[in-house]
């Protein structure tokens, strides 16, 4: 089914109900629902990443895994653009889609902010790496994937700069996070 066609019909009685019984819960509840499925989205996803490199191996369960989060990038940016009403398609559009995505929801220590015709985000606390994951290992050619795919969609024009140390320091922070990125619309 074409999502044009579901679109065209609007939400089924099923997604309407849903609806009703999530907006009978208080804010509070209902933002710890939410914020559940997401921890919930990257635990299935450490699943089956754990299960890839069991049965074929590191090498392809990171070729995978890059592919698959760079196809999610994308989704969850048309989504975010379309839930959130966005018509501007800028870094202050970005810097607000991004904060909604299933990635931001699931880091909890984290530092962003829109300064010099940039924004930059930077991973203050890896939740990965606090579950095991080797801070070295794949994660960060993951989320550079996941991101080209999310910000590529949302607005070419905008590219994606990994941050060094020295520009940690510029940012006020004393010790180098996981990792942090800077958005950057490019000249015409």
């Amino acid at each position: 089914m074409a999502i044009s066609d579901d679109k065209a019909r609007g939400p089924s009685l099923a997604r309407k109900l849903d609806m009703q019984m999530l907006l009978q819960h208080p804010p509070n509840q209902l933002l710890k629902v939410l914020l559940s499925h997401v921890e919930a989205v990257n635990q299935v996803d450490g699943l089956y990443h754990r299960r890839i490199v069991d049965q074929l191996g590191a090498d392809v369960a990171e070729d995978l895994q890059i592919k698959v989060q760079r196809d999610l990038g994308a989704v969850e940016a048309l989504k975010l653009v379309e839930a959130l009403e966005l018509s501007e398609r800028n870094l202050m559009g970005l810097a607000l889609a991004l904060k909604h995505s299933s990635w931001m929801l699931a880091i909890e220590h984290k530092h962003f902010e829109l300064a010099d015709d940039q924004v930059r985000f930077s991973v203050q606390v890896c939740p990965w790496a606090q579950a095991g994951a080797d801070p070295e290992a794949a994660c960060r050619t993951v989320r550079l994937a996941y991101l080209e795919g999310f910000v590529h969609t949302f607005n070419p024009a905008i590219r994606i700069e990994k941050l060094n140390g020295a520009d940690f320091k510029k940012l006020g922070q004393d010790t180098l996070p996981g990792c942090a990125w800077s958005f950057v619309e490019s000249e015409a």
